[in-house]
């Protein structure tokens, strides 16, 4: 468990530096370096200079407290051009854009300055962003979260390393950090704001954290401990789900399947699935469904944040660990390869038909193999002028007359797929299927078809 190297000072910041990058060779890197003015980062960017990184410094101008949002940001270009140090400057109109983008002021503010970071870091070939984050950060984090009820990931606090962002000052104290400054005489700016409990982290730093203090005055180490714990946790849960639970089948297009026999056993333990499927972004109830749908063997599918559908059957659970950004209005079908479709309407789930006898719903339809040879179908929405061949019906029917048949007006009909074999549709799902597809009386191959609507 690693608490921190030495203590504070450019020895111990070296150490810290060498072991997030895992190099000793940390000259050879370059490093791009966030810097607002505050003391935590002018005391980063001392540490820096001293250490004989290579390195920039990137500041922000969130014009949110005017002439003094100003100084701040000249106040930084005059310790780059005094140290020769290359200054990156930004401005943004944050209550405004923040506004328009209907956001807070502090999610987008943060949003737009890890998108600036690796903007930079891409196009000018950095290789690592540091931030100036400290133990009481972390403490704030870990309490705001707390507070909010997260899940266990919020509870293992700031990452020293998310991916190219390391925070080698994650590991000392805010008191640290001021007692370094004063001490080597290290000029910093004030922020007004830090002082007003009106925002949320502010009233934990000034109002909560001393209470508790009070009652442990070595709350910032004892949340250290328990964080590292959380994360050792996390790091099972991580092993388990990526080593252990492998996935029995990859499928095209970003398809994943897993027998659902193997999960059944976790059914009661959602982290697992959140980290399972986490390009799924499954929040914590989602993930509690899934248990609950493999304990009671159900079939069906969750529609998580982003669009994703997992989908369970008897033998399998299969879900995209790819986003859908854009959703068609059709799409096709590979009764040879595709084990899963999933489309604006919901999933269409594909098998060969293993047991005859059962019976079927109106979200099943059955094909002949034979009938198919090697033709694509496709699944897209109602147009004008279709026509389908119904059973004991001679020549076709409009698909519209139907519709009027069953009572569906035209907003609901839109929420109906029609399945198209050959240039003929072959199936309104859900409701009627056309004529000749399949013969249950011989012993060909059949295909199932079933449909899970959007709930």
């Amino acid at each position: 468990m690693h608490l921190r190297s030495s203590t504070f000072g450019v020895a111990g910041f070296k150490n810290e530096i060498k072991r997030l990058i895992d190099s000793n060779q940390y000259q050879e890197y370059r490093f791009l370096v966030a810097c607002s003015g505050g003391s935590d980062s002018m005391v980063l960017a001392e540490l820096c200079l001293a250490s004989e990184l290579n390195f920039s410094i990137a500041h922000i101008n969130y014009k949110l407290r005017g002439i003094e949002s100003d100084g701040d940001e000249n106040f930084v270009k005059d310790w780059g051009k005094r140290n020769r140090i290359d200054t990156f400057i930004n401005q943004v109109n944050t209550k405004a854009e923040a506004k328009k983008q209907g956001k807070s002021i502090q999610i987008f503010a943060r949003e737009f300055r890890y998108e600036w970071f690796y903007e930079l870091l891409k196009s000018l070939k950095f290789d690592f962003i540091i931030t100036a984050h400290h133990a009481n950060d972390n403490a704030e984090t870990l309490l705001i979260n707390l507070s909010k009820g997260s899940v266990l990931q919020g509870l293992t606090g700031i990452p020293e390393i998310n991916n190219a962002v390391i925070r080698p000052l994650l590991n000392y104290s805010k008191n640290e950090i001021t007692d370094y400054a004063k001490k080597n005489g290290i000029a910093y700016r004030e922020d007004s704001s830090n002082q007003n409990t009106n925002y949320y982290r502010n009233k934990i730093r000034h109002e909560v954290i001393p209470k508790l203090e009070e009652l442990n005055p070595n709350l910032l180490h004892t949340l250290r401990v328990s964080n590292n714990q959380r994360k050792d946790i996390q790091g099972l849960i991580s092993e388990l789900s990526n080593n252990l639970l492998l996935p029995s089948t990859q499928l095209a297009n970003g398809l994943v399947s897993y027998r659902v026999k193997d999960l059944q056993q976790f059914s009661r333990f959602p982290y697992i699935f959140m980290e399972l499927f986490k390009s799924t972004e499954l929040n914590y109830k989602q993930a509690l469904s899934i248990g609950e749908l493999l304990t009671n063997k159900s079939k069906g599918h969750i529609e998580t944040i982003n669009g994703t559908e997992i989908v369970i059957s008897q033998q399998e659970i299969i879900f995209s660990n790819q986003k859908n950004e854009h959703l068609p209005n059709e799409y096709v079908l590979n009764l040879n390869k595709d084990k899963l479709l999933n489309t604006e309407w919901g999933s269409f789930f594909i098998s060969p038909l293993s047991n005859r006898s059962k019976k079927f719903s109106k979200y099943e339809l059955l094909i002949d193999k034979a009938i198919l040879q090697n033709e694509l179908i496709k699944v897209r929405n109602f147009r004008i002028g279709d026509k389908i061949k119904l059973p004991n019906i001679k020549g076709s029917k409009k698909v519209g007359d139907v519709f009027t048949d069953e009572k569906i007006n035209d907003k609901t009909r839109t929420s109906i797929p029609l399945l198209e074999l050959n240039g003929e549709i072959i199936w309104i799902a859900g409701l009627r299927s056309a004529r000749n597809l399949v013969n249950m009386e011989e012993n060909g191959d059949v295909i199932e078809i079933k449909w899970i609507p959007n709930l």
